[in-house]
């Protein structure tokens, strides 16, 4: 496991690097990385301490504080950057599902590796095509991000209603809260479209 995440931070700080590098020099993308990497590294230690079934949405919101504070203190893009992190949370996340299934010999983690993979391949066709969509005329970059994570956590709202028990899953009220989040990045993908 130790491997495992020790590879997923190397493929956020080069998922975020590889999306901004055009639009920003790389000790901003780095310095965004570690930002979100404090933020992820005090989240886990929270969960732990406090509340470990919550580890996946407590490191997800302690992240994002990271992030935020990041992008303040950076002035860089919000959407842009986000589609960068949401790429790069996924590829350390299913890298992370993948260690833990071989590891446990658990199924259904290999199962959610597998949507996480395909997600990842999604990302990267509508990334090559979401300019020709008529319907999304603003045509500004965080659209695949946007859709991806969203897809994301509407796959984690349907398991959820069927009460399949997933590693990062809570115990109780995963749906709602990966529904809210769902609800949350359609709003954004909506205020991206219209600007």
């Amino acid at each position: 496991m130790i491997i495992a995440n020790v590879v997923g931070v190397l493929l956020l700080f080069y998922f975020l690097w590889k999306r901004l590098k055009e639009d920003y020099h790389f000790e901003k993308i780095f310095t965004l990385g570690v930002h979100v990497l404090v933020g992820i590294i005090i989240g886990i230690s929270v969960s732990r301490s406090y509340l470990a079934e919550a580890w996946f949405w407590i490191t997800i919101a302690f992240g994002l504080v990271g992030f935020y504070i990041g992008l303040k203190r950076l002035k860089m893009s919000f959407f842009e950057s986000l589609e960068a992190l949401i790429i790069g949370l996924l590829a350390w996340l299913g890298l992370y599902l993948f260690s833990y299934s071989v590891e446990n010999y658990n199924a259904f983690s290999f199962v959610v590796f597998w949507i996480t993979l395909c997600l990842f391949f999604l990302f990267h066709f509508l990334e090559g095509h979401y300019r020709r969509f008529g319907w999304y005329k603003s045509g500004k970059v965080g659209f695949s991000g946007l859709v991806i994570g969203l897809s994301f956590f509407l796959i984690r709202t349907v398991i959820a209603l069927f009460n399949i028990s997933v590693i990062s899953f809570l115990p109780r009220g995963e749906s709602l809260v990966s529904g809210i989040t769902t609800l949350t990045l359609l709003a954004l993908l909506y205020k991206l479209s219209k600007q």
